[in-house]
């Protein structure tokens, strides 16, 4: 069997309880996984401001991806890559949303 080398949590429902804090529980399992040697990554689809206000109580978390994997910041490196949504794909996402909206507003008055 593979050795585990990280493991990637999510915020809400998993790390999170139902009160968005991390109980004594969930931080103690983290806790014994980074003193084996696994890397914690944090991932979520929140904003940067809002993530990482609940893993400051997790400071050994080292890797966070933040808008479903559009972010990711390394700690120990201090790097970042940003991998944005082509402005043509973009384009395509509001047209298309923009076509959807006409047609079921439609169809709701006939």
């Amino acid at each position: 069997m593979a050795e585990i080398q990280a493991i990637v949590l999510d915020l809400d429902g998993t790390l999170l309880d139902s009160d968005k804090s991390i109980s004594p529980r969930n931080y103690s399992a983290v806790k014994r996984c980074f003193d084996s040697g696994i890397h914690i990554i944090v991932a979520t689809a929140r904003p940067p401001r809002a993530a990482e206000q609940f893993v400051k109580a997790i400071p050994f978390v080292d890797y966070m991806v933040f808008y479903n994997g559009a972010l990711v910041k390394c700690k120990s490196k201090q790097t970042q890559q940003h991998i944005s949504i082509p402005i043509e794909v973009s384009q395509q996402i509001n047209e298309f949303i923009r076509f959807a909206e006409f047609w079921n507003r439609k169809e709701t008055r006939t």
